[in-house]
């Protein structure tokens, strides 16, 4: 007997239904088979918790990120003031805000150059304010040279937008590899 292409034939017919009874049956005996069952997924790996913040004045071995270098620095936040630059005439444009500075220091044995974004002032429920990108003869001086690739160390005064409700518990360095590195200022 010969089989031709889209004419279903009673051997075929047969053979489909005993396919779709084989894939029934199969299905059946896995519900109900005694195997134990199909473990429960991973949990998800741990995220290892952020270190602990530094005082003020302890310095921080660490590797800034350059590009796709990392230089290793020791960077460390010597004091905070808040309310510098008081003068009306120089507020922040914001409403609502007023300067806050940190005089900090980065020393590293190759050139590297900072990042504004780099810095941040922070409170304890995840609030924050990134460094300034201006400077006026008001803020506390001398400036912290963020542009400039220089090795060696630099010190100076980085000065943030500070929101009037933010009260500021933690001066962060984010342009490192892995979690923030913090710095307590109150509390």
């Amino acid at each position: 007997m010969a089989l031709t292409q889209g004419t279903p034939t009673r051997l075929s017919l047969r053979a489909r239904r005993a396919i779709v009874l084989c894939i029934a049956v199969s299905s059946l005996a896995a519900c109900g088979s005694s195997a134990s069952p199909a473990p429960a997924p991973a949990a998800p790996a741990s995220v290892p918790p952020d270190p602990p913040a530094a005082r003020l004045g302890e310095i921080r071995d660490v590797n800034i990120v350059q590009g796709v270098q990392e230089v290793p620095a020791r960077v460390v936040v010597y004091s905070f003031r808040d309310h510098v630059a008081a003068d009306p005439a120089i507020r922040p444009l914001a409403p609502k805000t007023h300067w806050s500075s940190a005089d900090l220091q980065v020393c590293s044995a190759r050139p590297v150059e900072l990042a504004f974004f780099a810095w941040v002032v922070a409170d304890d429920v995840g609030r924050s304010a990134s460094a300034a990108q201006v400077s006026h003869r008001q803020f506390p001086r001398p400036a912290f040279p963020i542009a400039a690739s220089v090795s060696g160390c630099r010190r100076g005064w980085v000065t943030f937008p500070n929101p009037d409700d933010l009260v500021a518990t933690n001066i962060a360095f984010g342009q490192v590899k892995g979690p923030l590195v913090r710095w307590r200022v109150h509390g």
